[in-house]
């Protein structure tokens, strides 16, 4: 009896390592959210139900603004949490029903299931918007904001698997390049800029840093320019407005 009990959870204890080897082999080990592999995988399977029933999905195509400049200035471990708060905010906003992961580098990709156009736009300002209330310690007192850039593609009858993503990575870099206002359609004001700043700090000389857009001041100081993608540092007592 007890060699039959000890085979039991024998047996039981492989299956439960191989079920954690499988589990593994679809994970990306930084966000702990599904890897490419997984994601690939998901993409083929919304596709041959598109083909067999019409069933519509589309693919959130979504990028973490500058993460180079944060590894640069405030190093590596730094970039790697701005990834996983990311992840992490945009796997709660998108539905059960969808399939996240991180796609490779700084960039991620949703498979959203049964889905109309306004629908995925929709969705695509909610993660804009929710990752834009991600705040954490840097160096000090300043603080990372990220921002992602997203874009986004609903699949066409005649669409493979590679042109749905490359309509979705087209609007990826319109987003980068100027802004979401200009391609996720919306009113106005109801959008945000594209592009991670750094949050005001009154007892750093490094006083706000902004990427990519517009920053109006009150009191503008010194004003320099860091790297060639509109990164500028603001000097203490220097009070910025982030315009929405």
């Amino acid at each position: 009896m007890a060699e039959i009990l000890s085979d039991d959870s024998a047996r039981q204890e492989a299956q439960r390592k191989a079920e954690e080897l499988e589990r593994l082999a679809f994970l990306d080990p930084l966000t702990q959210t599904p890897n490419r592999r997984f994601v690939e995988m998901s993409l083929q399977t919304a596709m041959h139900e598109y083909q067999l029933t019409n069933s519509p999905f589309g693919v959130l195509a979504t990028d973490l603004n500058k993460l180079k400049t944060i590894n640069d200035l405030f190093g590596h471990a730094n970039g790697d949490r701005a990834l996983r708060e990311v992840a992490k905010m945009l796997a709660g906003t998108l539905r059960p029903t969808d399939t996240f992961g991180r796609w490779g580098g700084d960039e991620f990709l949703a498979v959203v299931r049964n889905v109309e156009n306004e629908a995925l736009i929709r969705l695509a300002h909610r993660c804009v918007n929710n990752v834009a209330q991600i705040s954490f310690s840097a160096i000090g007192d300043q603080m990372i904001c990220p921002s992602v850039s997203i874009g986004w593609a609903l699949v066409r009858p005649e669409d493979s698997i590679e042109k749905l993503i490359e309509r979705a990575d087209g609007l990826l870099y319109d987003c980068k390049t100027n802004g979401p206002e200009r391609s996720l359609p919306r009113a106005r004001s109801e959008l945000i800029p594209c592009g991670p700043r750094l949050l005001p700090s009154p007892d750093d000389g490094l006083h706000a840093i902004h990427f990519g857009t517009e920053i109006s001041t009150q009191t503008l100081a010194e004003v320099a320019d860091i790297t060639e993608a509109s990164v500028r540092v603001y000097q203490r007592n220097t009070r910025a407005r982030f315009e929405r």
